[in-house]
């Protein structure tokens, strides 16, 4: 069990000083007052991560701007891809009719 202070483990998580004694408060684990198990730490704070991933994955973001101006254009060229081939079945009547 290597123990360590909260500047070691800051430097170690490339973290604050502040961010290890917010994470405290979320559960990271502590030996003692600013004493930490460096294993113990390093295992819980790579799950916090992976949670925190999942959680932002979760959430959709909205389109973009070129995300929807693509779909428009998708949608206009299956409009037209359905109008030819209704033409080619011989399915439209002509304006002049």
């Amino acid at each position: 069990m290597a123990t360590v202070n909260g500047d070691r483990l800051s430097e170690t998580l490339n973290v604050t000083v502040r961010r290890v004694q917010q994470l405290v408060k979320e559960g990271l684990p502590q030996v003692d007052r600013n004493r930490y198990d460096l294993g113990q730490c390093y295992f819980w704070y790579v799950r916090y991560l992976q949670k925190a991933l999942q959680r932002r994955e979760n959430v959709e973001a909205p389109p973009t701007k070129f995300q929807t101006i693509r779909e428009r254009l998708m949608d206009a060229q299956a409009s037209m891809e359905e109008l030819s081939l209704y033409e080619k079945r011989g399915k439209m009547i002509p304006i002049e009719a």
